[in-house]
């Protein structure tokens, strides 16, 4: 599951992650997770269509075939079955995935100088 931090979290040794970011279930244990929604720290994302995507037309009709849908999807989705069915290397499918991460996260709302 993905989520977005609405305000600064401190992971400790892990870093910071920034309001807005959004991230995996997996860096953080269930009970946080949990705890952190009730709170309204983070919150679930709501994953739109690949479709919509500039860019991603053809991409989401091979990934349909996989099951995937949505961006979360996608994101979640195991890494070499989209190698085998993309035919394309690791690094594409780990970029990709970035660029997919970088549509989900809220943009900045700091004042550019």
């Amino acid at each position: 599951m993905l989520y977005r931090a609405t305000s600064d979290l401190d992971l400790g040794k892990k870093g910071t992650l920034r309001k807005g970011k959004v991230f995996r279930d997996s860096i953080l244990p269930e009970k946080n997770i949990s705890r952190l929604r009730e709170m309204g720290i983070i919150v679930e994302v709501s994953s739109p269509p690949l479709s919509i995507l500039p860019g991603w037309k053809i991409r989401s009709e091979k990934a349909s075939k996989l099951g995937i849908d949505s961006i979360e999807d996608f994101i979640q989705a195991d890494d070499a079955s989209l190698r085998e069915t993309f035919d394309v290397e690791s690094t594409t499918v780990d970029s990709w995935k970035d660029e997919l991460f970088y549509f989900l996260d809220a943009p900045s709302t700091e004042k550019c100088r």
